[in-house]
């Protein structure tokens, strides 16, 4: 590129982009051929004609100053047609170049009119390249004017700022100044300006980018579809990256107006550049305004004066400002102060000392560049966490999900096996093969009581059932005329508790019966009468058992025992982890079964034995043979431990319900297990084939309780009823109602 003020003679470039025959040299097309004004003995620089046309359109030669210089009048030759382009509007401006009115001398006029660019659009025409000799103008004014205002100019006025209409160029709004007019089909249909960032949109026309966005129900004003970007039109935008402006520090506001740009009649920029290469020019333009590197003090200078500003400038501050020199002047007087400045002494010390600094500072910032690497790793690594971690809880929801439903299927073939169990049972025992001496039969029902029945317990001849009805009822034999055998029916009902009647034992001539209302009372068994009541437990009496003259009761994490004597508590056995809902006491140990464990004490001591771990949730029962260790669970399975080692031998399964009770019968010389369950049926078990021989389904709900007398078992269920089970071989005396 080159400008006005050049060293060389003989360089210039024209508007249609022709090269220069002296230099040789292309860039970006000039207005104007370079050259120093004002210096005597100049010569053989050349620079463009003007033109001028006549009212017919014929275009003539001039050589005249008058006709290169702008005229006022209104003729159709003196005017001159520019087609300015802005941010806010695009149309064609006419209007005669305007005059500084005076801020200039007229030789400066001259001379910078002979500088300026080459010839816009004239009256529609083309602009007509021509040559003119520096001498020639130089005759027409007076020598000495120019070679003055030449030197006031190095001096003051080329070092000042420009007007104000200059500076506002430098806006945010940049301003467009073409040196042709645009083709119409570049021009925006919504905004009336040349494309800015054209896209393609839905409706298959192009638009600004920012007309279709700023409005989000815009719609094309030819066809009324809504406008959507769809992709930019890359061809249109290097068209109008093609087109020539001049430079934006070339062109002021015109008068009178905010958003119409002209060219400058002197002073600014006479280059003319692509569109699409405007911004990288005006980062190096020589005519931009750039700040004085001394402070704010001095006015912004043009970039190409900014050596001469630098030689001439009062605010040359000494290279050790940053120690707190506060020297300022020239830089003739800054070479007399570095004499005495104190700092000049020791700047081979401070720059060691810049060094160092510098060196700490470049390994700060290397280190804080790891820190940042380290977080966004971290970052990383806690965002992969995060991810891994919903990965993991979605996987474990969905394994419990498969979990529940192989549960319910597996619940489901149970039923579904114990069902065709004892269909096959029944089967074998129509087609005889199986003896009917092996069955239990029911051959009794005890119908009383007014509410689901909790608790069973035998003493003597006698059966006490206790309800939700808050009652302990006294089942036994009662002799009639008619019958020589004896007949079973309710003696007495007991009443005293406040709340269900949830255990039954009994010990010598006392019965004993824990309850909801967190008390255990004291029966005498010859005459039924209540002798007393113990507040045993912070929480419900869930269990009783007796042995050795001792009274045990189970409630929530405790285990109390109780003196049958004196009825005062001796001992409280603490460790439990949840209800203790089992008690089984022998003349050695005691049993106490609660969630997923079974405990073992020994009743010598009261010391801990052994701890059973259970697999199926809370141990609802048990019972105890002279080798096995037998629990019901919360889900659904029994399972069997030896008593010498209390590893798991077995697990019986076939309910499909909480295991409520167990209870162990001899049956013809062979020990038979019993189960109650939630699932309304008493399971018989062969505890030396550990196979289920029997189902006694005859309850219309759950099967709460069990216990034995005489070879007969009782059991209890919450449809109120107490059913007696025997085997025919051994039937004494029926049962009746």
């Amino acid at each position: 590129m080159s400008h006005p003020g050049d060293e060389g003679p003989g360089r210039y470039a024209s508007v249609d982009g022709s090269f220069d025959r002296h230099s040789g040299s292309q860039g970006s097309s000039t207005r104007a051929s370079s050259g120093t004004p004002g210096v005597s003995g100049g010569g053989g620089v050349s620079a463009p004609d003007t033109s001028s046309m006549d009212g017919s359109g014929h275009i003539e030669r001039s050589n005249s100053l008058n006709d290169i210089l702008p005229r006022n009048s209104n003729s159709s030759s003196g005017r001159i047609q520019r087609y300015v382009h802005t941010t806010s509007d695009a149309r064609s401006v006419g209007s005669p170049m305007p005059n500084h009115g005076g801020q200039y001398s007229d030789s400066d006029f001259v001379l910078h009119q002979v500088h300026r660019r080459s010839p816009s659009i004239v009256s529609g025409a083309s602009s007509m390249s021509g040559e003119y000799d520096v001498a020639d103008i130089v005759s027409m004014t007076d020598a000495s004017s120019i070679r003055s205002t030449q030197s006031r100019r190095t001096t003051n006025s080329s070092l000042s700022s420009l007007p104000a209409m200059q500076r506002d160029v430098r806006r945010e709004e940049p301003c467009m100044v073409f040196c042709s007019p645009p083709n119409r089909r570049l021009y925006c249909a919504l905004c009336n300006k040349v494309y800015k960032d054209p896209v393609i949109t839905t409706c298959g026309h192009t638009f600004c980018r920012r007309c279709c966005t700023s409005k989000p129900n815009e719609k094309c004003p030819t066809d009324g579809y809504q406008i959507s970007v769809v992709v930019a039109n890359l061809t249109v935008s290097d068209q109008v990256g093609e087109l020539l402006i001049h430079c934006k520090f070339g062109c002021q506001l015109k008068e009178g107006t905010a958003d119409e740009w002209e060219l400058m009649p002197e002073g600014g920029c006479p280059l003319t550049i692509k569109n699409s290469q405007r911004r990288l020019h005006e980062q190096n333009c020589e005519y931009a305004l750039v700040p004085c590197p001394n402070g704010t003090t001095c006015p912004k200078v043009m970039r190409k004066h900014l050596d001469e500003h630098l030689r001439i400038c009062e605010h040359v501050a000494c290279p050790h400002s940053k120690y707190k020199c506060g020297f300022r002047g020239t830089r003739e007087q800054l070479s007399e102060h570095l004499k005495s400045c104190q700092f000049e002494q020791f700047k081979e010390i401070l720059s060691e000392f810049d060094d160092r600094i510098g060196s700490l500072n470049r390994q700060v910032k290397q280190k804080n560049e790891e820190i940042t690497f380290l977080r966004q790793m971290l970052a990383s690594s806690t965002d992969r966490l995060n991810m891994l971690e919903k990965n993991y809880e979605f996987r474990m929801e969905r394994q419990d999900d498969n979990q529940a439903k192989l549960a319910r299927e597996l619940a489901e073939f149970k039923s579904q096996v114990g069902f065709l169990t004892n269909e096959m049972q029944t089967i074998a025992t129509r087609a005889g093969l199986q003896r009917e001496s092996n069955h239990f039969k029911c051959v009794g029902t005890f119908v009383g009581h007014d509410g689901p029945i909790w608790s069973l317990c035998t003493h003597g001849d006698l059966v006490y059932s206790g309800s939700s009805d808050n009652t302990i009822k006294v089942w036994g034999p009662v002799p009639t005329v008619w019958d020589p055998n004896t007949t079973y029916r309710c003696q007495r009902t007991l009443q005293g508790h406040t709340g269900i009647v949830l255990a039954l034992a009994t010990w010598n001539d006392h019965l004993y019966s824990g309850g909801f209302d967190k008390t255990i009372r004291i029966w005498r068994i010859e005459s039924f009468a209540l002798e007393g009541t113990l507040q045993a437990h912070e929480n419900p009496v869930c269990t009783l058992a007796t042995a050795r003259g001792l009274l045990f009761s189970g409630s929530l994490k405790t285990i109390k025992v109780w003196d049958t004597a004196q009825h005062t508590v001796i001992k409280e056995l603490t460790g439990q982890n949840h209800w203790v809902r089992a008690l089984v006491a022998t003349n050695r140990h005691l049993y106490a079964g609660s969630y997923q464990s079974i405990k073992i004490w020994d009743l010598e001591s009261f010391e801990t034995v052994h701890v059973v771990e259970v697999n199926g949730g809370s141990v609802y029962s048990l019972a105890v043979t002279s080798n096995l260790l037998i629990c019901g669970t919360y889900e659904n399975s029994i399972h069997c431990y030896s008593l010498e080692t209390y590893e798991q031998t077995n697990t019986l399964a076939g309910h499909t319900g909480t295991v409520y009770a167990l209870i162990v019968i001899s049956s013809q010389g062979h020990p038979v297990l019993f189960s109650a369950s939630y699932d309304r049926a008493i399971r018989v078990w062969n505890l030396e084939s550990m196979s289920c021989v029997q189902q006694l389904i005859r309850h219309q709900g759950s099967v709460s309780c069990l216990a034995t007398m005489h070879g007969r078992m009782y059991s209890g269920a919450v449809d109120h009823c107490v059913k007696v089970w025997q085997q025919p071989a051994v039937i004494a005396t029926p049962c009746g109602k």
